[in-house]
């Protein structure tokens, strides 16, 4: 029976959002926008996009069993073994056409630059490199550095909603946040 493995049921309800989440995005229905682990989703859930991790998909690669074939074709493609394994994974499950399309690419500076690498090859193969968008985290919390990022996810936000034809719901936004904290409340405790 599923879910006779979770933690906790919040576990499980958490794997159940997830499988929804990615079900959306393969179904062609909504506008998908590929992201890397260190986004405020919250930005992209405002929006109506579906987000989707490549990284976290690559790792969903080894778990059926596909890994193999997705690291020989970005081998095939020449891709760097330099490059970690979830990057290489993710790049050769975009060239063997296994992730969904996304209309945008969202990546941060944070941890790797092998997301900012990575994704703006997928933007490249989609030839969508316009809604390509990369958010570069400053390295020390001061006020300054606190502007500068809340100004490029304004940008991004907005460059994102004209593309869209559609204006920020910033309610929408506001309960996302919420919501984002009352779960990140619940996980805490």
């Amino acid at each position: 029976v599923y879910g006779m493995t979770f933690a906790s049921k919040s576990d499980k309800y958490l794997n159940i959002a997830t499988i929804k989440n990615i079900k959306k995005a393969y179904c062609k229905k909504y506008p998908v926008a590929y992201g890397s682990l260190f986004l405020p989703y919250e930005l992209l859930h405002s929006l109506d996009l579906v987000p989707f991790l490549p990284e976290v998909m690559a790792g969903f690669t080894a778990g059926i069993g596909i890994a193999d074939k997705t690291l020989k074709e970005a081998s095939a493609r020449w891709y760097t073994p330099d490059l970690c394994t979830f990057h290489r994974s993710a790049l050769g499950a975009v060239e063997l056409n296994l992730f969904p399309l996304p209309q945008f690419l969202i990546c941060s500076s944070l941890a790797c630059d092998a997301a900012q690498k990575t994704f703006y090859i997928d933007a490249k193969k989609y030839n969508i490199e316009d809604n390509f968008y990369l958010i570069d985290v400053p390295y020390k919390n001061t006020t300054a550095s606190l502007k500068y990022l809340a100004s490029q996810l304004e940008d991004i936000s907005a460059s994102i909603s004209k593309k869209m034809g559609k204006q920020v719901d910033m309610d929408k936004l506001k309960n996302t946040i919420r919501l984002s904290n009352e779960f990140r409340y619940w996980a805490v405790k």
